[in-house]
């Protein structure tokens, strides 16, 4: 997974409102929705809503999780875009209430890089190595979720610190050349033969543990076990 920082233009001093990414096809995108609408949103201050409301974003945005969107005050469904873009580098804060699920999220590195100050969970950083507070800010609870949006969208969006506070740290691993050199340097291990520390690792591990005997099957050949 990787991003063109030279696709997000610099922010804008004007945004406004707050945007949560996802493809609704996902489970675990559906579960944060809910998860958003049940127990963050009624968090938020009185009125910030009014002013700077919940875009919800992304492909498949139906069914019971667009009618729990349109049943909260605060959220506006909007569903597939030809680009996020618009929305990432328009709001003044991103969110990524997930609660499970696996991979790199790559709405994380999007908002990151389009200098959107970004309130996820752990769940949603997993493996990316970012730090609370450098343009993101990791909250599993939803009182402490909601708080830290808030203070987010309360920031005045000319700050340059808050703007850009994630770019740096996400570019130097998810950007298109350091992305390729990870993986031409990976590729060049195989090719040339040289070990990875990883993978010695690993194989340390396995000579390590007693093998297991297959089962014999009956009706194999004498010395073929099934």
């Amino acid at each position: 997974d990787c991003e063109d920082p030279s696709t997000y233009p610099k922010a804008d001093a004007g945004r406004r409102g707050i945007v949560f990414l996802g493809n609704f096809q996902h489970p675990p995108n559906r579960d944060a929705v809910e998860f958003l609408c049940d127990e963050i949103v009624p968090q938020f201050p009185e009125g910030l809503l009014d002013a700077h409301p919940i875009s919800v974003v992304g492909y498949a945005l139906d069914g019971n999780t667009l009618a729990k969107c349109r049943a909260t005050k605060g959220v506006v469904p909007v569903g597939w875009v030809p680009s996020v873009v618009p929305y990432l580098t328009a709001a003044r804060a991103s969110i990524v209430p997930l609660r499970f699920g696996a991979g790199t999220k790559r709405k994380v590195i999007q908002s990151l890089m389009a200098g959107t100050p970004t309130v996820a969970t752990s769940v949603a950083v997993e493996g990316m190595g970012v730090e609370h507070g450098q343009g993101i800010w990791i909250e599993d609870d939803p009182a402490a979720f909601a708080a830290a949006a808030a203070r987010l969208v309360e920031t005045d969006p000319a700050s340059s610190d808050v703007l850009d506070g994630g770019r740096e740290a996400i570019a130097t691993g998810f950007d298109r050349k350091h992305v390729q050199k990870r993986l031409l340097d990976a590729i060049g291990n195989v090719i040339d033969g040289r070990p990875d520390p990883a993978l010695q690792t690993w194989e340390a591990e396995l000579e390590a543990t007693p093998p297991r005997r297959p089962k014999a099957v009956a009706g194999a050949r004498a010395g073929r076990p099934g």
